[in-house]
C-alpha cells in the first residue's frame, strides 16, 4: 500500500467519524430541547395558578440564592461537556493541519491585549 492510499483511507475514516459525531451532536441537542420543553410545560402546569409576585413574596431570599448557586453549578457541570464536544470536532478535522494562520495569530495577540 502506498502512502497516498493510506492517507486517503484515513481521511475517509475521519470523515465518517466526523459525520457520526455531527449526527450524534444533533440528536443530543434535539433530546435536550425536547426535555427542556417538557420541563417548562411541567413547571408551567405546577405554577400556573400563582402569580410571579406571589411566588417571589413567599420565597425566602436564601432560597433564591440557592437556586442561583444551583444554576451556576449546573453551568460548571455541563459546560465542559459542551466544550469537549466542540473541541472534538476541531481535532477530528483540522483544515489547517495544526498550522497557525494569520487570522489565528491576530486573534491570539488580541486576546493578550
Amino acid at each position: 500500500m502506498t502512502q497516498p492510499e493510506k492517507n486517503g483511507n484515513l481521511d475517509d475514516l475521519l470523515q465518517g467519524i466526523n459525520n457520526i459525531e455531527n449526527l450524534a451532536w444533533w440528536a443530543t441537542i434535539f433530546v435536550n430541547v425536547v426535555c427542556g420543553i417538557l420541563a417548562a410545560v411541567f413547571a408551567w402546569l405546577q405554577f400556573r395558578n400563582y402569580g410571579i409576585a406571589q411566588l417571589i413574596e413567599k420565597t425566602e431570599p436564601e432560597a433564591f440564592l440557592r437556586c442561583i448557586m444551583f444554576g451556576y453549578y449546573l453551568c460548571w457541570v455541563f459546560g465542559p461537556n459542551f466544550d469537549v464536544k466542540v473541541q472534538k470536532q476541531v481535532y477530528l478535522k483540522d483544515p489547517h493541519s495544526g498550522e497557525l494562520t494569520s487570522i489565528g495569530l491576530l486573534l491570539l495577540i488580541s486576546i493578550f491585549v
